[in-house]
């Protein structure tokens, strides 16, 4: 029986080596490594369109009804009939947005566009991940934060419009942000 298996052991040996499947494992240099965790990190972002609309509501239960204007990492601020308020975000429970959504054409007019589900829930982002853009329709999704099955789960999806619906404050760095499409 062993002068079997020693037979058996050899015989698999000399078929890998000369089938060079020993001896074919290659060490990644530290530079090549560098460059991958890079290339993964230099994620597209997503572009987002915004409602007219925003209801922010505060963790002592009050809300307020408005435009977003500005979100920082620090407060945001709303504006409604002239009057404008600057929130903390610490004191922010969600930010839901409801209405319109508006985009302009290759034209240049500006087009309302329908809602057309296809929710996507993004958990765990940080704050900084959420851009609002100049004006205040638009805004950017930076997707370095998410997983690599998340952002190609996602990426499948980055030639249809978006539209955010819903910015759920998780923590003072974390926000989990819910998006539909649009169009």
């Amino acid at each position: 029986m062993k002068f079997f298996l020693s037979v058996l052991t050899l015989t698999i040996a000399t078929i890998l080596s000369v089938t060079g499947l020993i001896g074919n494992a290659r060490t990644i240099p530290n530079q090549e490594v560098a460059q991958r965790s890079t290339t993964s990190s230099q994620r597209k972002p997503l572009p987002l369109n915004v409602p007219e609309l925003a209801i922010i509501r505060l963790k002592n239960r009050s809300s307020y009804t408005g435009n977003l204007t500005v979100f920082n990492t620090n407060n945001l601020k709303l504006e409604a009939n002239g009057n404008s308020n600057t929130f903390p975000l610490s004191q922010v429970k969600e930010i839901e947005f409801q209405g319109d959504v508006y985009i302009n054409n290759p034209d240049g007019r500006i087009r309302r566009v329908p809602w057309r589900g296809g929710e996507k829930i993004l958990p765990g982002l940080p704050i900084t991940a959420f851009k609002l853009g100049n004006p205040p329709k638009t805004a950017i999704l930076n997707l370095n934060s998410l997983t690599p099955e998340g952002y190609n789960r996602l990426s499948k999806d980055f030639a249809k419009k978006h539209g955010i619906k819903r910015i759920l404050m998780d923590s003072p760095e974390k926000v989990t942000i819910k998006i539909e499409e649009i169009e």
